[in-house]
């Protein structure tokens, strides 16, 4: 079980002519990236499933490419992945870890009354 921020990439659209302008540019953006994230469409570089990625830095390494994308989280955006070995039913899993969560959070919520009294 886990969870990840949902990662964006966003492309610096004052910068983007840099891209149009060279069809290789574009194909070496798409390369930096996992597949699915980055398309070539009409000479450009596109985002097309910002999901997809993993979260690689490659596209940094690259000082021609590195100013014109954004690597971004949406801090409020969260993945949840259950995984299972066959014991337990994944929802089931999920059901007992939100009871646990809503039990920390009155916990807390408790102590930050006790605090701010």
């Amino acid at each position: 079980s886990g969870f990840t921020l949902l990662k964006f990439v966003a492309r610096e659209e004052e910068l983007s002519s840099g891209i149009n302008a060279e069809y290789g540019m574009a194909l070496k953006m798409k390369e930096c990236f996992s597949p699915g994230v980055i398309e070539v469409e009409k000479g450009e570089a596109v985002v097309r499933d910002a999901r997809n990625d993993t979260g690689s830095r490659e596209v940094l390494r690259h000082p021609e490419l590195a100013d014109k994308v954004k690597l971004l989280k949406i801090r409020d955006h969260f993945i949840f992945t259950i995984e299972s070995t066959g014991a337990l039913d994944p929802l089931d899993l999920l059901r007992e870890a939100i009871k646990i969560l809503k039990h920390k959070c009155k916990v807390y919520r408790n102590e930050l009354d006790v605090l701010t009294k």
